[in-house]
């Protein structure tokens, strides 16, 4: 009998859908895919369609984002 993974992978639901715009302070990174939840957040999560605008410089524990254009 094959061994079977002791934590199946979860299934959340979410709709995908695509911002024209994301704007953070002075930031703003246009055509931004996003996935809606139901289930409440404690923070919201950049993905790689938002961390891909941007040189990332790590210094210890922190992490700088610059904008690339």
């Amino acid at each position: 009998m094959p061994a079977q993974h002791p934590h199946p992978p979860l299934r959340r639901r979410g709709w995908r859908i695509r911002l024209d715009s994301l704007r953070r302070s002075d930031v703003e990174v246009f055509g931004v895919d996003a996935v809606v939840t139901p289930q409440a957040m404690p923070c919201v999560l950049p993905g790689n369609s938002v961390l891909n605008e941007f040189q990332r410089t790590r210094t210890g524990d922190r992490l700088a984002l610059e904008k690339r254009h």
